[in-house]
């Protein structure tokens, strides 16, 4: 391995940052090469550490190659958009990089979940998505869509696999949701109903798994920010809480009601639209029409054994 990419492993494993001497030879790397490394680097003991060296090596730029394409490309061209940019001072400590490596320190030893962190403010900077709002100060609205684009070329040029690139994904485009509803939780339930009936996920338990690393990364995300206080914290984790607890309960699936195989058999034996009948109910329950509870639902069919 290239040497200045060891030095970024060794700062991430020792707490410090390791200095060299020389500067970076760019020979030739493989995506392959460069995609275990950043995996390494993200799921080491201290992220933030080799995340540093990573930028002041200017690896970012470090130029790979591909075996369906010989021509060399920047590894991740993506992150220069954050580097050293100035943030809103009122609700940012750091600027964009010190902020993204600090989210990244603060997320759970998780591939996906720090991948996400390290790539939610790359839209940030951007022509298109920079201003000065009427305060005189940066803003950077609606960065996180120009994030997710930015997240998905970048994952796709390293090849990853699309289970990890669509959760990555979804946790980029909706943690400025996680952020905004905090003043707003009367929209969480319309908001976690959206993604239930999205179609992107297949089950209650796989939309309450994306929400709960949504949920960590949000936090994360506000102790990144360096304004961090243990009000905060409890507010964060009360708000959580409500979070989790409307999205265990709203099903996505038929098989998510509060139905047993019993109740099933026999609404498809006594019922030619059996499957209607339940889609129907799956949607009132996911409306907030109807409790997903045995006796509420049967009930709603008027069915008797």
């Amino acid at each position: 391995m290239n040497k200045f990419f060891k030095h970024c492993l060794d700062s991430a494993a020792n707490d410090k940052v390791l200095n060299v001497t020389a500067e970076p030879q760019f020979e030739y790397f493989t995506i392959i090469n460069f995609k275990d490394f950043l995996n390494k680097l993200l799921l080491s003991p201290f992220p933030d550490k080799g995340l540093s060296a990573f930028v002041s090596f200017n690896l970012q730029n470090y130029l790979i190659t591909s075996p369906k394409n010989n021509n060399p490309q920047k590894a991740f061209p993506e992150l220069n958009s954050i580097i050293n940019l100035p943030q809103n001072t009122i609700y940012h400590k750091f600027n964009a990089w010190e902020h993204t490596v600090e989210v990244v320190k603060n997320t759970p030893v998780n591939l996906v979940l720090r991948m996400a962190a390290l790539l939610h403010d790359i839209g940030k900077g951007e022509a298109n998505i920079r201003i000065i709002n009427e305060k005189g100060l940066f803003s950077d609205p609606k960065h996180e869509i120009e994030s997710t684009k930015k997240a998905q070329t970048f994952l796709s040029r390293l090849d990853y696999n699309q289970s990890f690139i669509k959760e990555v994904l979804w946790l980029i485009s909706e943690h400025m949701k996680f952020i905004s509803y905090q003043s707003a939780e009367h929209k969480l339930p319309s908001w976690i109903r959206k993604n239930a009936i999205s179609g992107n996920f297949s089950t209650t338990a796989e939309l309450c798994s994306y929400y709960n690393n949504l949920c960590l990364l949000g936090l994360a995300d506000y102790y990144g920010t360096g304004y961090i206080t243990d009000e905060k914290t409890a507010t964060i984790d009360t708000y959580t809480k409500k979070i989790l607890t409307l999205t265990q309960t709203m099903p996505v699936c038929i098989n998510d009601l509060d139905l047993n195989t019993e109740d099933l058999n026999l609404i498809f034996q006594k019922h030619t639209n059996a499957t209607k009948l339940l889609e129907n109910l799956l949607r009132r329950v996911q409306d907030q029409q109807l409790t997903n509870e045995n006796t509420a639902l049967l009930s709603a069919i008027n069915f008797k054994r």
